[in-house]
């Protein structure tokens, strides 16, 4: 074949081939464009303001406020002599003690979020919380100005509903129901001679009963008192006779209260842990309402763009996750009850890579899971928590209560306190986009259109022992037994530790960037020896390390009677994690001696659940109580895409709005910031918007008559 006529069909051949592609790329360019205008075009927000679906409650509003005794808990140790007085004195900044009021800044700031509740003394600091230590003429406790008549005078100015947190640990167990039995006769018993306590309310110049309502049975009670002395950490059979105990001690003062027992804290995937089945089991029927605590996703580590895309899918998991607490109640405690959240906010106390706790996505995260709690009918909820300390939205140093600094998480709630829609609506997003999120801690893959089950695909009851860790100076001897049985010998420990003794490499059967289950099940005896004290207990960790990670979890402690009980738990592993780790762990000994002994280790492995993939968009709709008023908030959860939305009204027809735009380019961002005002072009059936990608937007549209 001539040569020339080679290059010519090779060259027709590439020009056609350039051809073709292009004209594949020009096609695929347009789909694309044609597909993204449909997903930015095709949802439809739908509001009807003739069909009525309820009361909005302004409890989901309410806020935290910590003010009690650090000593032993955070800080300095139990009795130490000089201990911070912020919350004690100062009301965490909401109060002037040398005036005897709020403190003017600080409570203007309070005042217009309209939060609706407020809990008190605070979380873990009631493990220590006194409530005789709190009340009194003032000149008799020199560093409790802000105590509980404060705290109730604040609610009362600030127009909140109190909830109240008992104590779990400040005395023993056997003290605690007629202390409380005191303490609501105080509270709420007229002040008659049959109730000293009351008449000595009045004398101290609150004659008239304070009608709390709302009391908590401990915060978080499975964790223990934290460095308190003595050490004290409930079972789940004790905190549930604690509870059965103190309600009816209670209930023989005034029965009109409300009770709350207390679930296992996290992220909502330990919805069904030995911890709640057991206190549901037991005090179930003694309660008015469940208490949920929700710090989740465990963003920890992340980086901005994978912080923000599991925040954003997040409340959507807590809801599926809420309705099995729901199912577990009713077939636990053998009832519906009202469950409350008193504390929320993001999986992560970390101030690097950035402050997730105070930045601009954990304020949209827990805006939106107002709306969740909303829509999923809460009794109330509690944001943790309102200023100072370690979360607070706010800052102010002193009793001036002057505000030094506003975070990027304030706007949201104090544009929710703006919402006055009391009577909700219909708001439907029809042809909602769905958005797939990759897993992270507490957060399952988001993907499809159903939700999957955890599957088990290993088991294994064969373990290679490594005992390099447990030098000479803990004082702990380990040694193998069998193949899935070993023994510790304690001699007069007196340092904590968290030691290794297998590792559990990643299964091939879950990769990387997939998540994964690991159950730990064992039988286990301790046989102590001597008069020390601490507890022992089996852990799982990863391997990387608690401070990178923030990745464990832990059995019960190991009953120290000499038998043999059956103990298990599991750890939901990271997307990323390696291996994990099994862990002997000892915690606050003092001379603590005895022989620890485990057998029929068996690890379970499995396949962790997916959830579908969440919509992009959500909203809340309501009128005003003169229902001249549409009030709409709306949440555009697409990371990355605004979105082009026709919002359509019937029932009614607008006349003019205005819409309040939540919205920074850098989620990451912790500082204040104010919402764009802009005006709506609003036609009488509706109005045309688009909203901007990680975002909420608040309107508030005016009805023609």
């Amino acid at each position: 074949m001539n040569e020339s006529k080679i290059s010519r069909r090779a060259g027709g051949c590439n020009i056609f081939k350039v051809r073709k592609i292009f004209m594949l790329v020009r096609i695929s360019l347009i789909l694309g464009a044609v597909l993204l205008f449909t997903r930015l075009a095709a949802a439809t927000l739908q509001i009807d303001l003739s069909r009525e679906t309820g009361r909005f409650n302004p409890l989901i509003l309410g806020q935290n406020l910590e003010a009690a005794d650090t000593r032993g808990i955070f800080g300095p140790p139990v009795g130490a002599a000089k201990w911070p007085l912020q919350g004690v004195k100062y009301g965490q900044g909401l109060w002037n003690p040398t005036a005897q009021q709020p403190a003017d800044g600080s409570f203007g700031l309070a005042e217009s979020l309209n939060s609706g509740m407020l809990r008190y003394p605070g979380g873990c600091l009631v493990h220590n919380f006194n409530w005789k230590d709190a009340v009194g003429p003032l000149s008799e406790r020199p560093q409790w100005k802000f105590g509980v008549d404060q705290f109730l005078e604040l609610c009362r100015r600030l127009n909140q509903e109190p909830v109240i947190t008992l104590t779990d640990y400040a005395l023993p167990a056997a003290e605690l129901p007629p202390h409380f039995a005191e303490f609501v006769e105080y509270l709420n018993a007229p002040a008659t001679p049959e109730h000293p306590w009351a008449q000595k309310r009045a004398l101290w110049g609150h004659p008239e009963p304070y009608g709390v309502r709302y009391f908590e049975l401990g915060n978080e009670s499975g964790h223990g008192n934290h460095n308190g002395v003595p050490r004290r950490k409930f079972t789940p059979e004790e905190y549930a006779d604690y509870a059965v105990k103190s309600a009816a001690a209670i209930r023989r003062v005034d029965p009109s209260v409300k009770l709350g027992i207390v679930m296992a804290p996290g992220s909502g995937i330990n919805w069904d842990c030995e911890w709640n089945r057991k206190v549901l089991a037991g005090a179930g029927a003694v309660a008015d309402y469940v208490v949920l605590h929700f710090y989740g996703p465990a963003i920890l580590n992340s980086g901005p763009e994978e912080a923000l895309r599991a925040v954003l899918a997040y409340p959507d998991q807590l809801a599926a996750r809420i309705g099995c607490y729901r199912r577990n109640i009713r077939e636990l405690a053998g009832r519906d009850l009202p469950t409350a959240v008193t504390e929320y906010n993001v999986g992560s106390s970390k101030s690097k890579p950035f402050p997730h706790r105070f930045s601009f996505m954990a304020g949209l995260m827990c805006a939106d899971e107002i709306r969740l709690w909303q829509q999923e009918n809460m009794l109330f909820a509690n944001y943790w928590h309102l200023l100072n300390g370690a979360w607070g939205l706010f800052r102010t140093p002193d009793e001036s209560g002057e505000v030094t600094r506003r975070y990027a998480t304030l706007p949201f709630f104090e544009e929710w306190g703006k919402f006055g829609g009391r009577q909700l609506v219909e708001a439907v997003v029809a042809d909602n986009p769905r958005l797939a999120a990759a897993p992270l801690g507490g957060l399952w893959e988001s993907r499809g259109d159903r939700p999957q089950p955890e599957r088990r695909f290993a088991s294994r009851d064969t373990f290679h022992f490594d005992f390099g860790k447990y030098l000479p100076k803990y004082r702990i001897k380990p040694a193998a037994a069998g193949k899935n049985a070993l023994t510790f010998r304690l001699d007069e420990v007196n340092r904590e530790s968290y030691l290794p003794f297998a590792v559990l490499p990643r299964p091939q059967e879950s990769p990387f960037g997939t998540g994964y289950k690991t159950k730990l099940r064992f039988e286990a005896r301790f046989t102590p020896e001597g008069k020390g004290r601490g507890t022992v207990a089996l852990g799982l960790a990863d391997t990387r390390g608690w401070n990178v990670t923030n990745s464990a979890s832990a059995s019960d402690p190991i009953a120290a009677d000499g038998k043999f009980h059956e103990y298990w738990f599991e750890l939901p592993a990271l997307p990323a994690c390696p291996s994990t780790e099994l862990l002997l762990r000892v915690e606050r000994p003092s001379d603590f001696s005895g022989k620890l002994e485990i057998r029929n280790l068996v690890a379970e492995e499995f396949h962790s659940p997916t959830e579908p993939a969440y919509p992009a968009l959500a909203a809340l709709a309501g009128k005003s109580a003169d229902g001249r008023t549409l009030h709409l908030i709306v949440f555009n959860k697409d990371p990355e895409r605004p979105m082009a939305v026709p919002v359509a009204v019937t029932g009614g027809r607008l006349k003019s709005g205005t819409g309040f735009e939540l919205y920074q380019e850098k989620p990451e961002s912790i500082d204040y910031f104010t919402p764009a005002r802009r005006a709506v072009p609003v036609r009488p059936d509706g109005f045309d918007w688009t909203f901007p990608p990680h975002s909420m937007t608040r309107f508030e549209l005016e009805l023609l008559p």
